[in-house]
């Protein structure tokens, strides 16, 4: 449990300035360290230390019964550093590491039956600031209630990215352990580490760099109110979405159009400080047209009818390009991994390998031949949800019934995989069956994930009467998506395993929660003064008057899981998730807590 040693300091001024203009702001500043305990400690714990302001402010005036303006301005400055105790510590000369660009303890994992990771920590640098504008109008003309506006967002970045300086990262799983001529050898991981045997490894140091990006959107919507007893809304939003670009220039990518002129073949790297394709940013610009309908209806008394469709845009923020793209060109990488799985790629107790250090003179499309880079597609679409619900909902004596249909899609969602993986036909071809055989995994963030929900929800409230009152709610539901993200850097999902179908990965998502059930009751006992029984006051009323009982009861069926092989992935694909197949229903007649579902199925 972390443990934060904030302070915060707030100002707010709020004025009447005529009768038809008030204006309102506030400033918030906050300031203080923040621990990251670990047992392990000094491994794997730190500490960090923000700075923040915050500023808001609006402006509402009435020009005229009929019209309405709001004025809106948004400022944001934010600083976070994150440190280690291993920093400066002289851990890898310790530990017998040379050649390694950072001061820090490694990265050390180990996978297999006994898994386990250590290493020093987070290094960071986190800046952001933000700067928004807006404004919106509220016109009412007859029946019609329109609501226009638009604002500008502007954003600033800076970051080494998260974690992304290290002395090193070594993964042990059990390759160089296991049998070669038994195809179902697992070996174990804590084996090859005791050998001293990694089979991948990597290392970076990520320089601080400044990124910046845009926004601008518009929107005009119509209440019109066709009938008493019916209102139809029409509404349309505009977005137009700048790409992210780096001060300086810091920025690279791969692009498979360009000649690779070690090799002769296409695939190769641009950088913006030295680019041939005359490229300064990620990506280009991206126009996002979301249009929404409504309508509220009441057929007769004591109901209402709701319905809605809308298209909603996500502009894509810093953390979708922060690890890979800025950076890309200026930072010291080196990788190795084992592509035929039995060659070990260095013993620990020798010297590792080179890193790159770039020179921004010296930038060429063949700097980083045999290292992991990164692409960002130059065309990528914005993300988009589709919405749409249909709700019905009815009042009698003191009861409010209610059932609804809700359908969510997303598209354009984004998802990381490795363009560079062995095709599935060329599976054991090794590194040279690779579509780029130049680069080790060339990590693509694109947008290519989709989600779809359902959801069927019916609602009873009784409404407070008699000492009574009771919520009740049940949703019958099914989600898939291609892949279920924590929202962390960036939203990106990176389990699957074949990188040329993310399709076979859309199957129920990890947040399908089939059945879901809620109640809460409330019941005051009839007990005491002004109740039913025992009015008299006095001892009795204090004794047990004023009582009430409630109770909250929730009930859900289970999420689904994916099982993945806890080994080295064996298959030939050298990047990926590996899955076992599946020969058998996986349910148990009775299943315990020790064991829920029949591992033999897999």
């Amino acid at each position: 449990v972390s443990t934060a040693h904030l302070q915060t300091q707030t100002a707010r001024l709020d004025a009447n300035l005529t009768s038809k203009n008030r204006f309102s702001a506030s400033v918030t500043y906050l300031t203080g360290p923040s621990i990251l305990p670990d047992p392990r400690c000094p491994m794997n714990c730190g500490t960090t230390f923000a700075h923040e302001m915050h500023f808001q402010g609006s402006d509402t005036w009435t020009f005229s019964p009929t019209l309405l303006g709001e004025f809106h301005l948004s400022d944001i400055d934010a600083y976070e550093g994150i440190t280690n105790p291993t920093v400066g510590a002289g851990f890898p000369g310790k530990l017998g590491l040379t050649n390694v660009p950072y001061d820090q303890f490694p990265v050390i994992s180990v996978g297999g039956v006994l898994s386990t990771e250590i290493d020093g920590g987070t290094t960071a640098l986190l800046g952001e600031a933000g700067f928004v504008p807006s404004a919106a109008f509220t016109w009412q003309k007859g029946k019609h209630q329109i609501k226009f506006g638009g604002e500008f967002d502007k954003y600033h970045d800076s970051a080494n990215g998260w974690g992304a300086t290290t002395s090193g990262n070594f993964d042990f799983n059990g390759i160089f352990s296991r049998n070669p001529s038994d195809p179902t050898s697992s070996g174990l991981g804590y084996a090859d580490f005791l050998l001293g045997l990694p089979d991948t490894w990597s290392a970076t140091e990520q320089p601080l760099v400044t990124a910046h990006a845009w926004n601008v959107q518009a929107f005009v919507q119509d209440a019109y109110k066709v009938k008493p007893k019916l209102t139809l809304q029409f509404g349309l939003r505009f977005t137009r979405q700048s790409p992210w670009s780096a001060d300086g220039n810091e920025i690279g990518s791969f692009d498979p159009t360009i000649t690779n002129p070690a090799t002769g073949t296409l695939g190769a790297m641009w950088f913006a400080q030295n680019s041939q394709t005359g490229r300064t940013a990620l990506t280009d610009t991206e126009n996002g047209w979301a249009p929404r309908v409504g309508f509220a209806w009441s057929p007769g008394q004591d109901w209402a009818v709701r319905g809605a469709y809308g298209v909603f845009d996500t502009p894509r923020g810093f953390d979708n390009y922060a690890s890979g793209g800025t950076g890309q060109g200026s930072a010291s990488t080196g990788f190795e991994t084992s592509t035929d799985q039995i060659t070990p790629i260095f013993q620990l107790s020798g010297a590792l390998p080179s890193v790159v250090k770039p020179n921004p003179t010296a930038l060429t499309p063949d700097l980083l031949n045999g290292q992991q880079v990164w692409y960002f597609p130059e065309h990528t679409p914005l993300m988009y949800m589709q919405e749409a619900h249909l709700d019905v909902q009815h009042q009698f004596k003191g009861i409010v019934a209610d059932i609804g249909y809700v359908w969510t899609k997303g598209t354009h969602l984004a998802f990381l995989t490795d363009v560079n993986q062995v095709p599935e036909n060329l599976l054991g071809g090794g590194q040279t069956a690779r579509p780029y055989p130049q680069f080790g995994p060339i990590y693509s963030k694109g947008f290519t994930g989709l989600s779809n929900y359902n959801g069927l929800q019916v609602s009873i409230r009784k409404d407070f009467a008699s000492g009574f009152t009771l919520t009740s709610n049940y949703t019958y539901s099914k989600s898939l998506d291609t892949g279920t993200s924590s929202g962390w850097s960036g939203g990106y999902i990176n389990n699957w395993q074949n990188a040329f179908n993310i399709y076979q990965n859309y199957a129920a998502s990890d947040n399908d929660v089939r059945h879901f059930f809620n109640t809460a009751v409330v019941y005051q006992l009839p007990f005491g003064k002004n109740k039913a029984l025992l009015t008299q006051g006095g001892i009795a009323n204090a004794v047990v008057g004023g009582w009430q009982i409630s109770s909250i009861v929730s009930a859900h069926s289970g999420r689904p899981f994916t099982p993945t092989l806890g080994t080295a992935n064996l298959s030939g694909s050298l990047s990926g998730n590996w899955y076992p197949n599946r020969v058998g229903s996986a349910r148990l007649a009775n299943p315990t807590i020790q064991e829920w579902f029949d591992p033999s199925a897999f």
